[in-house]
């Protein structure tokens, strides 16, 4: 957890950030130069974008309302926040596109259902996420990696690795150890025991 300094001073934060996003401080005002509010959209919107990554860092920190850490992430893919924060994107190879995208799209869409009021509002949060251009394809709601391409299935590499064969060989010596052991502390409770 925070210290109750660190926390004091993020909850401060945060008040801060909801404050800015609620005014529309960070939004553009309309005015009779052009290039001004072409200027304000240039400078105001990625400020909004950060602020709104920052209201929802805060809260995951917090964990003090877990629908409103939720609402706060699906803000950010609302916004189409990580388009607009990554530098140059437009530039890039497409596969590259997709990797930048997925890398920064996931941890909001995590959030959505991690975050999730219930059961159900987390599949909903799910399917939502799944739909959004940027997500990773996720199979599961329980395995949600930033990086992620189905169809990878895990292997065991020790299978026949000649230290693992020997273990296996070894198990019967092993196992009479290991339970000479456990009588020697204590039996199984050992662990809850003091030793001299």
């Amino acid at each position: 957890g925070l210290s109750e300094e660190d926390d004091d001073a993020l909850r401060a934060a945060l008040a801060g950030y909801e404050e800015a996003l609620g005014t529309g401080a960070l939004q553009a005002r309309p005015s009779p130069s052009a290039p001004a509010v072409a200027f304000a959209r240039w400078v105001g919107r990625p400020l909004l974008l950060r602020c709104l990554r920052r209201v929802a860092a805060a809260r995951e920190l917090l964990r003090e309302d877990l629908p409103r850490i939720a609402e706060a992430h699906a803000k950010l893919l609302a916004e189409g926040c990580c388009e607009e924060l990554l530098v140059d994107f437009n530039e890039l190879p497409q596969e590259e596109q997709q990797q930048h995208l997925e890398a920064c799209i996931a941890p909001s869409a995590r959030g959505t259902i991690m975050f999730a009021a219930g059961p159900n509002e987390a599949e909903t949060a799910f399917s939502a996420a799944l739909r959004h251009p940027g997500t990773p394809r996720w199979t599961t709601r329980w395995q949600l990696p930033d990086r992620y391409m189905p169809g990878l299935h895990a292997a065991p590499w020790w299978v026949d690795h000649p230290a693992a064969r020997q273990l296996e060989a070894s198990f019967p010596t092993l196992l009479a150890e290991f339970k000479e052991v456990l009588e020697r502390l204590g039996g199984a409770n050992a662990s809850t025991k003091k030793f001299a």
